[in-house]
């Protein structure tokens, strides 16, 4: 399963916070310079690097465990988020695309798969870092923590329109950088054994399947083979979340679009509630899949359509969220 109930409770209400607080803060300062428009995710900038600096450090108090080493996929942030910041020069646009990017990325796998990203008992840990029982749990403070902030830089790069797109370029910029990173990441997980982006191993259950027959039929030749294959989709999933990112710029500023964008995953959505009634197994799993996204597009479509006083459009992007919620529901109740 993607989702747990807990998780649910826990995060899908935070997404709802987010959305809502992005929307409204780019309403405000929607004609301000780019200085200010940048300023919300130069914070989140600065909190995700304060973060890893602790981390750091605390690993090195503690021994230094080489998991910790920034090479995760998720560690991007703390590249390219600093250089769409506090870069001024030539590729200034480029380095924007780039953490619109790995931000979109991060939002599509708490969307879709957030299990994969941490497990619900890093959560329940961060109440004994608290006590002080056990300071070494701000490892797992750390992970939910930094995953949650950095889901702020997806809504304010589609809310604060900072980047501007050329798709021939951007796509360019895109295999170049992350082909690096999957050509180091994937030969340190093997060279050194620590599993940065799951080029050592699989966290998914029926990859990590895929790699152990693999490995029992090729052996080293094997291994190289899911290696290709992560590094493959670690150049496919970017791709695709930049496509994702321009798509949901323009629902967050044109109604039509985000009705069109909310009809097709409210559908979807509809259809895992039909299914739910048939298998609930499969039918949670579809929900899980788009309910956040729909969730992402309906709320501010219908923000959008109020403002615009059309009741039709009101109308429909008040059914979509509906299926949502509907959804969101079943999400608590039988997970």
């Amino acid at each position: 399963m993607f989702w747990s109930r807990f998780r649910a409770y826990t995060l899908i209400p935070v997404f709802i916070v987010i959305i809502l607080f992005s929307f409204f803060l780019y309403k405000l300062i929607k004609n301000k310079d780019d200085n200010k428009k940048m300023l919300p995710i130069t914070i989140v900038t600065i909190v995700l690097l304060v973060l890893e600096f602790f981390k750091q450090l605390l690993s090195i108090i503690r021994g230094y465990d080489l998991y910790h080493i920034p090479l995760h996929f998720c560690s991007l942030f703390l590249y390219f988020l600093p250089l769409a910041v506090f870069y001024k020069g030539k590729y200034k646009n480029t380095f924007r695309v780039l953490a619109g990017v790995i931000s979109t990325c991060l939002f599509l796998f708490m969307s879709v798969y957030p299990l994969l990203i941490y497990p619900d008992n890093d959560i329940r840990m961060i109440k004994v870092f608290f006590s002080g029982e056990d300071i070494y749990r701000f490892f797992q403070f750390h992970s939910v923590i930094f995953h949650n902030i950095a889901l702020l830089p997806f809504f304010f790069f589609v809310c604060g329109g900072v980047c501007e797109f050329d798709t021939k370029k951007d796509i360019k910029a895109i295999l170049i950088a992350f082909a690096i990173y999957a050509v180091i990441a994937g030969v340190l997980a093997n060279v050194i054994d620590t599993n940065f982006n799951n080029f050592r191993s699989c966290n998914a259950d029926f990859l990590e399947n895929v790699r152990v027959s693999l490995v029992n039929s090729l052996g080293s030749f094997g291994q190289l083979i899911y290696v290709l294959i992560i590094g493959v989709g670690t150049l496919l999933v970017p791709l695709a979340a930049y496509f994702i990112l321009k798509l949901f710029g323009k629902v967050y500023s044109r109604v039509e679009t985000g009705l069109n964008v909310s009809f097709v995953l409210a559908a979807l959505v509809t259809l895992g509630i039909i299914i739910f009634l048939i298998n609930q197994g499969i039918g949670m799993i579809v929900c899980s899949i788009f309910l956040v996204v729909l969730l992402a597009s309906a709320i501010p479509t219908l923000i959008n359509a109020i403002a615009s006083k059309k009741t039709k459009y009101i109308a429909f992007a008040s059914a979509f969220c509906l299926i949502g919620v509907i959804a969101m529901i079943l999400e608590f109740i039988f997970l």
